[in-house]
């Protein structure tokens, strides 16, 4: 796309001239059309140094302008202020905290855009921002990213006293309030609005602001907010009960360090417990058996189902059922590989599986429970793996009635699967391969075949019975594993 402009034009000055030849009259003539414009000025931001020093010599004021400038139906309106955090200059930075202190950010993956520069730099500032940028604390898009950049600070020892110290006793009302929130959300989700997507938003945005609340709290380091910490521990949320176990313990608080070391057991906070454990200096209290390897693999297992590209919440358990050293697709040595059980309770049903450990962390929504240990492992191995020797695909008319797959399809045939009709042709390594439809005892079911070997679904027999593509894999990761094991 063009965005009005050349694709090899890289000039930034002439980006914002544009922009503003769309604003003759102080309103937005076409907004689609400035929110292009916007993010061709980041590609170039971010295309490399050059575009950064050309960025740095325009006029920051301009830019300042430009955002004030801009309506609010700009969605990309908020990368102006990323822009002027990034040129990083004093006068910068102040505009840019004079437009967040009254800007509408109202999510907090915006929010810590527009301050993540701050964060990647050694070097800036920080008196043209803290401790004035605290008074956008109100916004809930800005609250978090604003404690997180400030704990940073603190943290990496480049501030000997959090900027919010002076602030202790607004924060600790924040936190309060946004505990009592999300007790209510705990107790009736609906209590909030009716439609989940707007309840899960609200969630997601408590606990962000009340983790980076938590941790402020922590690195102030006053003991007053001891008792609205021991309050917070009656949240079942895991993350916010860690966090608070965590600052609690910080504070040498008995209760917090009990329910900290408790919430090792949970795998979804294993790994951060262990992580705090080790900063507080009391990992030789965290019971051994969460220590091992089998403990970490259930761990890594958990905080993947829990991500918002995968089931969306953590499970409600997660154990080792199998654990194997094995030679493993796209590794030159030998690799533990764990086989890890995982279960969800709801209010009226329940969901078992089991995903894998070590080579990877993934798991499947084919139920994988119906299979031994031994065509588990094989499965995983078999999606894993990619080769071009390895491959399958839907048959042409013409490779239907070749040879090859006439003799596949005559081994099924006389091992008592009837009428067989190809459904995917695969080659392993030179071999052909043949899926079948075909009738056995009166029921449709999945056979493949390479001649000598053959894998059936069993469809009778489970509500999900295999597909195509999975009793692939296990073909696949019979014949790597055995080739590459024996």
């Amino acid at each position: 796309m063009s965005y009005g402009l050349p694709d090899s034009d890289l000039n930034s000055s002439l980006i914002l001239e544009r922009i503003l030849n769309l604003l003759p009259d102080g309103t937005c003539v076409n907004g689609n059309q400035i929110d292009n414009l916007l993010s061709k000025l980041h590609f170039l931001l971010l295309s490399g140094q050059k575009a950064i020093c050309s960025l740095a010599s325009v006029n920051c004021y301009q830019l300042g302008g430009l955002y004030s400038r801009l309506p609010p139906h700009c969605k990309n309106r908020y990368m102006l202020l990323h822009l002027l955090v990034m040129v990083g200059s004093p006068e910068s930075l102040r505009l840019a905290v004079k437009h967040i202190k009254s800007s509408d950010v109202n999510s907090w993956k915006m929010g810590a855009y527009i301050l993540s520069p701050l964060m990647q730099k050694k070097k800036w500032p920080i008196d043209a921002v803290f401790p004035e940028i605290l008074d956008a604390l109100q916004c809930p898009g800005l609250a978090g990213p604003i404690l997180d950049l400030a704990n940073h600070l603190v943290r990496n020892e480049l501030l000997e006293k959090h900027p919010a110290s002076h602030r202790l006793d607004s924060l600790l009302r924040l936190f309060s309030q946004l505990v009592c929130q999300l007790e209510s959300l705990e107790r009736n989700p609906d209590s909030f609005s009716v439609d989940p997507t707007v309840s899960i938003k609200l969630l997601d945005a408590s606990i962000s602001i009340l983790v980076s609340t938590c941790d402020a709290i922590g690195l102030i380091g006053n003991p007053i907010a001891i008792p609205k910490l021991k309050a917070a521990l009656s949240i079942k949320h895991r993350r916010v009960r860690t966090e608070v176990a965590s600052t609690l313990t910080s504070f040498r608080d008995e209760k917090g360090k009990d329910c900290l070391l408790q919430l090792a057991a949970d795998p979804y906070c294993r790994l951060r417990v262990i992580q705090y454990c080790k900063e507080l200096g009391i990992i030789d209290l965290v019971d051994e058996s969460f220590l091992t390897d089998e403990a970490v693999a259930e761990a890594t297992l958990a905080i993947w189902l829990a991500e918002a590209t995968q089931f969306g919440i953590a499970p409600t358990s997660v154990e080792s059922v199998a654990r194997r050293s094995l030679f493993w697709p796209g590794y030159t040595g030998k690799v533990d590989c764990f086989l890890l059980k995982f279960g969800y309770s709801f209010r009226d049903r329940s969901y078992v599986n089991i995903g894998i450990g070590g080579p990877i962390t993934y798991a499947t929504n084919i139920s994988l429970c119906q299979l031994n240990i031994d065509d588990v492992f094989a499965f995983y191995a078999g999606w894993h793996v990619e080769n071009e020797e390895i491959v399958i695909s839907k048959p042409t008319l013409e490779e239907s009635c070749q040879g090859e797959i006439l003799a596949v399809a005559k081994h099924a045939e006389k091992e008592g699967f009837a009428y067989p009709q190809l459904l995917y042709s695969g080659k392993f390594f030179g071999k052909k391969v043949g899926i079948f439809e075909a009738s056995k005892d009166e029921k449709q079911v999945l056979v493949l075949t390479d001649g000598s070997c053959l894998i059936t679904n069993n469809p009778g027999n489970y509500l999900d019975p295999l597909k195509s593509t999975d009793l692939w894999h296990i073909y696949v990761g019979r014949a790597l594993l055995r080739k590459f094991n024996s």
